[in-house]
């Protein structure tokens, strides 16, 4: 049983992510901006903390007694977010953190898929969606804590359940993956979190290869 923080717990990976974490017993804190958006189903079953990432002080005191934080933060201030992130970390005795990203952000897509990807997030920008992302990235491998990193492929709504899995150095596969997948790929991790740690992780559909993401 592990207590997790969860970070924009309103967000459609986290719901299928929390539903798996409360079946193995997890103790569930949501950190969100609006707490009625939080699915009446989940009121009596989750600790619920209103604020916002941006407040470092709120941001640290969610974490005290927290084993894991899971970051489903999506943003384009990103890089703030992720600063405070690390220096509430820092300041606990969080043991691991798990940061949802983006594919590209190593350039590690097929060439065709690579420049789709570059083009749909921003186009190189400084303040694109994908630079953005990249710069935090770096930032939590730099920062000297223990953190899983997940890139997911393109998201669908789909309801299968069906991944696989690419490293850092890899070159990505596919190009989509069903946010129940990622959501159940998180609450495995959290609910055995030593072996992906330190590790940057693809996560796509099987067979979903293309130059864009595929309609299925």
């Amino acid at each position: 049983m592990k207590n997790v923080l969860i970070l924009g717990g309103n967000g459609r990976i986290a719901q299928f992510a929390i539903q798996d974490l409360l079946t193995t017993n997890n103790k569930v804190t949501l950190l969100v901006r609006d707490a009625n958006k939080v699915p009446e189903t989940l009121q009596n079953k989750v600790k619920i903390v209103v604020g916002d990432v941006n407040d470092l002080n709120l941001l640290t005191t969610a974490m005290k007694d927290i084993d894991i934080v899971y970051s489903n933060l999506g943003s384009r201030d990103i890089v703030p977010l992720a600063q405070n992130v690390i220096s509430a970390i820092k300041s606990t005795s969080v043991q691991q953190l798990i940061w949802v990203s983006t594919l590209g952000i190593y350039d590690e897509l097929p060439t065709k898929f690579n420049e789709f990807n570059h083009h749909a997030l921003g186009n190189g920008g400084e303040q694109s969606y994908l630079s953005t992302y990249t710069k935090a990235a770096k930032l939590i491998e730099q920062a000297g804590i223990n953190y899983t990193i997940i890139r997911p492929a393109w998201l669908t709504d789909n309801n299968d359940l069906d991944y696989e899995l690419t490293e850092r150095e890899d070159t990505f596969k596919g190009t989509v993956v069903s946010r129940r997948s990622v959501g159940v790929l998180i609450a495995k991790i959290i609910n055995q979190p030593e072996p992906y740690q330190g590790r940057s992780i693809g996560v796509n559909k099987p067979n979903t290869d293309g130059d864009e993401p595929i309609k299925y």
